[in-house]
């Protein structure tokens, strides 16, 4: 099974996100044991593209889970980017790498 779990914005405004640590333990919670995994987190910035703020940066304090950010550009368009946690690479870098995404149908 695959899920996504939305959690509120505790940082408050539109140009800051807090993940909701109580959400985010009680669904560790309930992983533990079982046959999903948290892959990762994502979060929008919604009056700009889609690379990793100096806040985003800061708070990638979870090595091994991927960032999704979803950006709106000022034309309308779209963007999508994913970062792995610097300590995930050998030797650890001091910037976020690009993943490549793909969607699939989970059936």
């Amino acid at each position: 099974m695959s899920r996504v779990v939305p959690s509120p914005n505790l940082a408050g405004g539109h140009d800051r996100f807090e993940i909701d640590p109580a959400l985010l333990l009680r669904v560790h919670r309930e992983l533990r044991g079982g046959a999903e995994t948290l892959i990762g987190h994502y979060h929008s910035h919604p009056g700009g593209p889609a690379r990793p703020s100096a806040q985003d940066r800061a708070r990638s304090y979870t090595p091994g889970l991927a960032w999704l950010i979803l950006g709106l550009e000022a034309d309308g368009a779209l963007t999508r980017a994913a970062f792995l946690h610097p300590e995930d690479i050998e030797p650890p870098l001091e910037a976020f790498v690009p993943l490549t995404l793909s969607i699939r149908d989970a059936a």
